[in-house]
């Protein structure tokens, strides 16, 4: 009986290794893959982190800078101050013939 108990062990310590590798939901693959997709997730947040940082400095400097608030209207909505003039220049096509230099 000696010879069929070590067998069993042997043989249910196999099944054991089998499972902790292959089997269920904390197998050791399912481990090493959930603390790469960990890892990878850990990195975009500290990515995401430093652009909401980035913008949340955006919106402070626009709500307390009146200078800030000036350019951006100025720059990308086109208003002009009391009692100021827009001069708008053509700008030469290069389709045309106009324009700059011409190299042959």
């Amino acid at each position: 009986m000696g010879r069929l108990t070590r067998v069993l062990f042997l043989a249910g310590l196999g099944l054991a290794v089998y499972y902790a590798f292959f089997g269920g939901r904390h197998s050791v693959f399912e481990v090493r893959t959930a603390e790469r997709d960990r890892a990878v997730l850990a990195a975009q947040l500290d990515s995401l982190e430093k652009v909401n940082a980035g913008l949340a400095a955006r919106v402070d400097s626009l709500e307390t800078d009146p200078g800030t608030l000036e350019r951006v209207a100025r720059e990308k909505y086109g208003m002009v101050g009391p009692g100021e003039k827009i001069y708008w220049l053509p700008v030469a096509d290069s389709t045309e013939g106009g324009g700059g230099p011409r190299t042959q």
